[in-house]
């Protein structure tokens, strides 16, 4: 589970704050420490964030890093260890625009927010609720942890009304 004692970014939307982890960066060293904390191999961890075993050696190795979506998911999984074995047991699922568009509407969030949230571009949500292009595995994971746990600790805090 998220510190209570940020830091977070605060985005000041209408009558709401909503307060967002930071981006993290993730190297080698760290990518492996999140797996192994997790206690999962390279090919159970590879198939949480439906990327290809290599792939996630090419992370641990430092011959390449995570994307904003799935560092998003290394915080996410970073923060609470357990949680790995829950999710990585529920399949990794298709979304198309309108699927897309169902979750952010449930999270009641506008686009720019809700990219943001999950760690990808505005322009990304846009393509994917326009049938332009799909979530990555990694963005999937993401949408679909939101879709059944719309407050999921650990990557969106909702503080109460607050004026602007």
């Amino acid at each position: 589970m998220i510190p209570s004692n940020g830091p977070y970014i605060q985005i000041l939307n209408k009558k709401t704050v909503y307060y967002f982890l930071p981006m993290s960066r993730y190297g080698a060293g760290e990518v492996k420490a999140v797996r192994q904390n997790c206690r999962m191999t390279q090919r159970e961890f590879a198939g949480l964030f439906g990327i290809s075993s290599k792939t996630l050696e090419a992370w641990e190795q430092g011959l390449n890093t995570p994307g904003s979506a799935a560092a998003r998911l290394l915080d996410i999984l970073g923060y609470d260890y357990g949680f790995a074995r829950e999710i990585a047991k529920q399949p990794l699922k298709e979304y198309d625009g309108e699927a897309v568009k169902t979750v952010r509407k449930k999270l009641g969030l506008p686009r720019k927010l809700f990219a943001l949230a999950i760690g990808v571009s505005e322009r990304a949500c846009e393509s994917w609720e326009q049938n332009r292009s799909v979530p990555n595995g990694p963005a999937s994971r993401l949408l679909c942890l939101l879709e059944q746990e719309p407050d999921m600790p650990g990557l969106l805090m909702e503080e109460g009304n607050e004026a602007i």
